[in-house]
Parts: structure tokens; sequence; C-alpha cells
């Protein structure tokens, strides 16, 4: 009985280490290696990623891609009618996207390689303002915008981005003076699964929710910096459907960094300030590392890039560089960046 009990004992040992194993998180991040993938004269606040290939739209009425193993990159000017700023980039199974700031929006639509590009929407209004985009599938889109009345702007397609329509105001997110939302980076949308996310900032900063592709708004208060024009959530992220982060700061004084950062552990339904050593300022945007199981967040933002390793308590920063307003990962181990006139591939070092 004694053998038997120490063998049973060695067996679950040997189970619970490996398990522990498995479950470890990846080392921490050590240093990065660097490589600029795209230099011009143009601004780039949205991106969309693939392994082969880089998509981006910005100002100038420029879209372009960057192929991964060749490292080409090719451009277009989009025959806009005036010329104008893309910060909104998306990409269903066909298509790309791009949707620009400014009265009048415009929207177009593209292939992957550039070619075949309409204008599927446009809105003419003194107060139009489109802040970001996204799919929720192949066929159901949704974009954002300022209030031109009281309601957040809310695009929608159920057809592939063929047709957009924008939803009554009665069914749009209601929001209170002051309150609207920042083209920082395209992440003021996240979709996780079939929950819509879309985060407010401004004299109100707020959590949006949408289980019906966009049609109905429930509302989360948020315990982010808030209460003037250029305070709130700038940008969010959501790991998998329980963890999330929101991020931002105070624009206009971009320095500061106390209660720019928020992060939920179960859905949503509550938000607590993380207050780390070394914390990022105004933050533009901020993605989870693939792979690290909710715990690793990369930030760029006025102070430059950072990184932490648990959940926003500790953070250390990877690149001084301030010009840089997105991120995108391809790979746990590859991060694009763009920013002023640039973008950026980050080989993270562990």
């Amino acid at each position: 009985m004694r053998l038997s009990f120490l063998l049973i004992s060695s067996i679950l040992l040997f189970v619970s280490c490996n398990s522990l194993q498995k479950a470890s998180l990846q080392p921490p991040i050590q240093s990065i290696r660097k490589e600029i993938l795209f230099k011009d004269s143009i601004s780039i606040r949205a991106l969309e990623v693939s392994a082969e290939k880089i998509w981006f739209a910005g100002s100038s009425s420029t879209v372009g891609v960057v192929d991964m193993k060749s490292k080409a990159a090719q451009t277009l000017q989009l025959k806009t009618e005036l010329p104008v700023e893309f910060r909104s980039l998306a990409r269903n199974n066909q298509h790309l996207f791009a949707l620009s700031i400014g009265n009048p929006a415009q929207l177009y639509r593209f292939s992957p390689q550039l070619e075949n590009n309409i204008q599927v929407y446009k809105e003419t209004h003194e107060k139009v303002f489109y802040d970001a985009l996204s799919f929720i599938d192949s066929h159901h889109g949704i974009a954002i915008g300022d209030p031109t009345d009281e309601s957040l702007a809310i695009l929608l397609t159920q057809d592939g981005g063929a047709t957009w329509e924008r939803i009554p105001e009665k069914n749009a997110p209601k929001l209170v003076s002051g309150e609207a939302a920042f083209a920082a980076s395209n992440t003021n949308i996240v979709v996780q699964g079939q929950t819509i996310w879309v985060i407010t900032g401004g004299k109100k900063s707020r959590l949006w929710k949408s289980i019906d592709f966009g049609q109905h708004w429930n509302v989360t208060e948020l315990p982010i910096i808030q209460g003037e024009a250029m305070t709130g959530a700038f940008t969010a992220a959501f790991y998998d459907e329980n963890t999330g982060v929101i991020a931002g700061g105070d624009y206009a004084n971009p320095m500061k960094s106390e209660g720019n950062i928020i992060l939920t552990q179960n859905a949503g339904k509550h938000w607590e300030r993380r207050v780390g050593h070394n914390s990022p300022t105004y933050i533009s945007c901020i993605q989870f590392v693939p792979g690290s199981k909710g715990r690793e967040l990369i930030t760029v933002g006025a102070g430059g890039m950072f990184y932490s390793n648990d959940q926003g308590q500790h953070w250390q920063i990877l690149d001084s560089d301030s010009k840089l307003y997105t991120i995108r990962f391809i790979d746990s181990e590859t991060l694009i960046a763009a920013g002023k006139n640039k973008i950026v591939a980050y080989k993270l070092l562990r």
C-alpha cells in the first residue's frame, strides 16, 4: 500500500508540474529589434495586418500595402472629392475599407491589391467626424463618429460593406454635452465574438456595449480620467471575453499618467484603475501581447512605447519614439507600429 501511495503521489506531482509548466507565462520581453518598413510624408493612424501583408491608411487621401516578405511598399492616393485624412481602416474576407474624418465623411472600398476602389458611403454635415471602423464578421461592419445631434453616429453594414446606413438617433448611444470619441488609433471599437464594445471620452468617458450588431446599446461608467474636452478613453483592447483594458489620458497635458489605464477581468462588469510603477503617460493605442494569457500589454503614446508583463502594475520603456500612434500584432513576437511618416516592425526578444 505504501509503495502504491508513493507511486500515485509521484504521478500526481509529475502531472501537476507538467500542468503548471503548460500554464506558465512566456518569458518577459527583454529587448526589441526595430526595422523601418515604410517612410513617407503622411500621418498613419490605421493599420490592418496579416502574416504576409500590412495595409495602412493615412493623410493626403492615401492608402497602401507593405509586403512582409519583399518589404516592398505600394501606395494609392484615392480620388476623393477633396484631400482627406483616413484614420479608420477595416478588412473583411474580400475587401478593405478606409473612412475619412471631417466633412464630408467618405468611406471607400478597395481590394487587398489596392484595386477597384469605389466610394460606398458619403455623409455631409458641418459636425460630421468619424473616428473608428471595424468588422464583426464577413458581413457585419460598424463605424462610429462624433454626434451631429445628441447621439453617437453609428454606421452599419450587413452585406459585407457594399452598402452602409446610419442608425436612427433614438437607437444610438445618447451622449452628454462634451462626450464624443477620439480618432487616435482606430481602437475605439473592439469586437469580441458577437459583442461590440465602443468607448467615448471628453467631458464624460463611458463604455457602450451591443450584442445585436449595433442596433441597440447599454452603457457602463468608467473610472478613467475625464471631465475635460481632451480627456478620457482613447483606446481599448480585449484579450478574451473576460479580460479587457482601456487607456488614454489627457491629450492636452500629455505627460500626465494619473488615471489613464483601467482593467476588467469580468467581461466589463467592473473596471479598476491600474496605478503602475513607471506608467505610460498619454496613450494613443494599447494592445495585449498574443499568447500572454492577458498579462502582457504594449502601449504607444506621448512617452514612447511601453511594456508591462503584469497587467499594468509595472512598466518599462521599449522605445522612446513619441510619434507612433497605432500598433497591431502579427504574432507574439512581431509588432507593427505606425505614426508620423512611417511604419515600423518590431521583433520582441525574450
